[in-house]
């Protein structure tokens, strides 16, 4: 797992319209520089997640609609990935054949998830308020 192109993206487009009042997808994609064969697909994403609400039409757009201190970067990675694995073997209901054939996961799996745990809980304490108003300001 690592921040794909999708979730820099949505990440991006909840900068846009975090300071208030209609962007719409032209405003969005200058402001951010993103393609916009792109955004649209991914502000649909976000909007299932009740972070924004889309209107057609010509005075349209994209407005925040959720509360980003409540919704977390894990949050945002599994909606739109469905996982924050670091490796297969992370995954549930993987098979290991190492584990198939001696009952016992190896020494990399146990390493392994030692860093999903800590990964894990540094982005379900990670706010997308506290990650995008931190990058805007400056701050860590």
């Amino acid at each position: 797992m690592f921040i794909t192109r999708e979730v820099d993206y949505a990440i991006r487009i909840l900068r846009a319209v975090a300071c208030g009042g209609h962007s719409n997808v032209g405003e969005i994609c200058r402001k951010e520089v993103l393609p916009r064969q792109f955004v649209y697909k991914i502000m649909k994403k976000i909007e299932r997640m009740g972070l924004v609400k889309i209107t057609r039409g010509a005075q349209g757009g994209c407005v925040l609609v959720g509360d980003l201190r409540k919704t977390s970067l894990y949050d945002l990675i599994n909606n739109l990935e469905g996982d924050t694995a670091i490796s297969s073997c992370m995954r549930e209901g993987h098979e290991c054949e190492w584990k198939k054939h001696r009952a016992v996961p190896c020494a990399v799996h146990k390493q392994l998830t030692r860093i999903q745990k800590s990964l894990d809980e540094e982005l379900r304490e990670c706010s997308l308020h506290k990650l995008i108003v931190g990058v805007e300001l400056g701050r860590s």
